[in-house]
């Protein structure tokens, strides 16, 4: 863990699941004060999954301050509703990205500055490195590559690099569940947090039918169309489908067939078979650059268009302030508009953008 600072007040996100209580717990056992800062974000009746409940629970039992901070209406107008509108422009976005900029070192690091706290700690498994000689903050893979979470964090800039720590990028998560056993942190089992926090069961199209019912109500049954725009059966509306989805198509063509692109203004949905869904090239929008200032010309970088995807090479090519063009060096698969690209020099993580077009 890297030790930053004389200051020993330090605030930490805590979520009271194993990661952030265990980043709590090492940040006091290595002599920092710190304090457990909690998001509410969801309305959530049931006591044993509520975070405010179970992070409470945590401090108590460690004997640390712990407040919590009502984020639940900029959660929904900046998360949840872009969640909803992107979903419906037939792209895919990943909210946590999002989220982690906008809500959760926004909000916590305002409130640390209320209370003249400099430093800010949570549960990612990365690595917050200063390089001297660039004098730049690097964000870098953690030693758990697996459990890697350097991806959901390009959008960080260095001014909040500067105040953060990762208490966890040296660790495995197998070490993280064993010391929070060996301390007996919880009462219970704690299970692993879902991937979208505000998504049961990870059920995006429930999510929306719920929440969205007007919009979504508004969508009539659309049609599967092949690459020549010839109709091939019905769908029930096109936000129902994600780019690569081959399950649930309920489709009979003779072959195993794939989505390859969602036309929203039409209600359609293009199929193709796998080797059609690879692509060479694509935009990316809303470039932030996080351990080098920027990139001159062009450079050659690993870039990972989803989170569990391994990476691949390609040459980023600067189109101006806020897009830059990447030419695959081999072909990429589903490559998603709205998903988050971030690219990679080795183990360090460059910056990222949001996949704009594809071509």
């Amino acid at each position: 863990m890297e030790k930053t600072n004389n200051n020993k007040k330090i605030g930490v996100a805590l979520s009271g699941g194993v990661d952030s209580s265990v980043a709590l717990h090492i940040l006091k056992k290595n002599g920092y004060e710190p304090i457990g800062i909690t998001l509410k974000l969801l309305d959530n009746k049931n006591t044993k999954t509520d975070v405010v409940f179970k992070a409470k629970k945590i401090c108590e039992k460690l004997n640390i301050e712990h407040i919590v901070l009502d984020g639940r209406k900029i959660f929904k107008k900046m998360i949840k509703d872009n969640f909803a509108q992107e979903y419906l422009l037939g792209n895919t976005p990943n909210p946590c990205v999002l989220c982690n900029k906008i809500i959760k070192w926004n909000l916590i690091l305002n409130e640390l500055d209320k209370r003249k706290i400099k430093y800010f700690a949570t549960g990612h498994y990365c690595k917050n490195i200063f390089n001297e000689t660039t004098n730049r903050f690097e964000i870098h893979k953690a030693n758990d590559r697996k459990k890697d979470q350097s991806y959901f964090l390009w959008k960080l800039t260095q001014k909040e690099l500067s105040r953060t720590i990762f208490p966890l990028g040296d660790y495995h998560k197998r070490e993280s569940k064993k010391i929070a056993a060996e301390i007996n942190l919880f009462h219970y089992k704690e299970s692993e947090s879902q991937d979208i926090c505000f998504i049961p069961n990870n059920d995006y199209r429930h999510f929306l039918k719920k929440n969205y019912k007007e919009k979504i109500n508004k969508i009539q049954k659309g049609t599967f169309v092949n690459e020549d725009g010839e109709i091939l059966g019905y769908h029930n509306g096109y936000y129902n489908f994600t780019i690569g989805q081959r399950r649930g198509l309920n489709i009979a063509v003779g072959h195993r067939i794939f989505v390859k692109e969602i036309l929203p203004k039409k209600n359609e949905v293009v199929l193709a078979e796998k080797e059609k869904l690879l692509s060479n090239e694509c935009i990316l929008k809303n470039i932030n650059f996080v351990s080098v200032p920027k990139i001159r010309n062009e450079i050659i970088a690993t870039v990972k268009i989803r989170y569990r995807h391994s990476g691949i090479k390609a040459k980023l090519i600067q189109q101006d302030e806020s897009r830059i063009l990447v030419k695959f060096l081999t072909p990429a698969e589903a490559v998603t508009p709205g998903q988050s690209a971030v690219f990679y020099d080795g183990e360090i993580l460059l910056g990222g953008g949001i996949i704009d077009n594809v071509i």
